[in-house]
């Protein structure tokens, strides 16, 4: 079973909702259009960029979680995607570049002949990722080019600049379009320190029925609502709204294949999660190899006059005729310091599907 990498997925799900549809290029590709120069800030005085004053903006931002822009030219052709959010852990530029070609491949891996390159080094503190993909609009099929970058300001916020433009106008635009992504400022002074969850230490988990052992938080309480064919434990921080919930039971209509276990994923997810919750936004469901499939998803709990964003995920194993989901939601703004725990629990989770229950 491939090992749950789930601090890396969750934080892909926080930001993956960051870029546009693509251009419509509802003519064709007109020649992109630059205006005035003009220096936009944006209003939580995290960032500020030189963008043309006639591209339009539009801000999908989470009040104190992120701050996501995208600026697109009056032809719809070129598009600039700017997002800025908290990151108090560090990390090398290798990891940084594996987390922007993981972004870039969530995101644009469904499209026709979609390309990327490794991601590069970028100055002292980032990396870079160019790639390209087709674009059908019609009965036309146009091949886009794009440029991705992600830096780490002061060790405190995290900002990833994507550039979309068509490969016929790439030569004699990217100079131009690009050089406005060097005038990005962040304002690393405008972030406090926040009220993270805290999971905490582990200790070793095995449920009574023998179908999985798992690495789960020790001050966490703990509900068994397993009964005869179904196993269904959910482990909760009693200080806050963190939870780990496993559940299992045999699969009579035989191996699912990729497409089945796309679609079983989905639709639990969605009658699990997305119909009882604010908010929900799930990436799609893919399939991590022949026997797992994962989605990852944000929603907002409210509480009084509080709203709490929360980032999670869920992955469906098939072992044997056993059909296991192990689900995992944490506040967003307790992933980056929960990074080294999210990733102990999932390598630590076991399935027996040989056993009765």
């Amino acid at each position: 079973m491939k090992q749950k990498i789930i601090s890396t997925v969750a934080a892909t799900a926080l930001i993956a909702a960051a870029l546009p549809a693509m251009p419509a290029f509802a003519q064709g590709t007109q020649p992109i259009k630059m205006g005035e120069i003009v220096t936009f800030e944006h209003e939580s005085k995290w960032f500020k960029i030189d963008i043309p004053d006639n591209w339009e903006s539009n801000d999908n931002s989470t009040p104190d979680e992120e701050a996501i822009v995208t600026f697109t030219d009056p032809t719809g052709n070129a598009a600039i995607v700017v997002d800025v959010f908290p990151f108090d852990k560090e990390a090398t530029q290798e990891e940084m570049g594996k987390f922007l070609s993981s972004f870039i491949n969530d995101k644009f891996e469904s499209y026709p002949n979609f390309s990327a390159f490794e991601p590069k080094n970028f100055g002292n503190n980032g990396a870079s990722l160019g790639f390209s993909y087709d674009q059908k609009v019609g009965k036309q099929t146009y091949t886009m080019y794009g440029d991705s970058f992600i830096e780490l300001h002061d060790g405190k916020m995290m900002s990833i600049m994507t550039v979309l433009l068509p490969k016929d106008q790439y030569d004699k635009v990217s100079k131009q379009v690009l050089g406005l992504l060097d005038t990005l400022q962040v304002n690393t002074g405008t972030v406090s320190a926040t009220d993270a969850e805290t999971i905490g230490d582990l200790k070793a988990f095995t449920h009574k029925s023998k179908l999985f052992s798992i690495n789960v938080p020790k001050h966490w309480a703990i509900k068994d609502n397993s009964k005869t064919g179904k196993v269904s434990v959910i482990f909760s921080n009693p200080d806050g709204y963190s939870f780990l919930m496993v559940e299992g039971f045999k699969n009579t209509k035989g191996k699912l294949d990729k497409k089945k276990m796309i679609s079983t994923l989905e639709s639990y997810v969605e009658d699990a999660i997305g119909s009882h919750v604010e908010g929900f936004n799930g990436n799609d469901a893919k399939a991590d190899n022949a026997n797992s499939a994962s989605k990852s998803f944000n929603f907002t709990i409210k509480d009084g006059d509080r709203e709490t964003a929360m980032t999670g995920i869920v992955y469906l194993d098939q072992v044997d005729n056993t059909l296991v989901f192990l689900r995992i939601v944490v506040p967003t703004d307790s992933i980056d310091a929960n990074r080294d725990a999210l990733d102990e629990i999932g390598h630590s989770f076991k399935i027996n599907g040989k056993v009765k229950f």
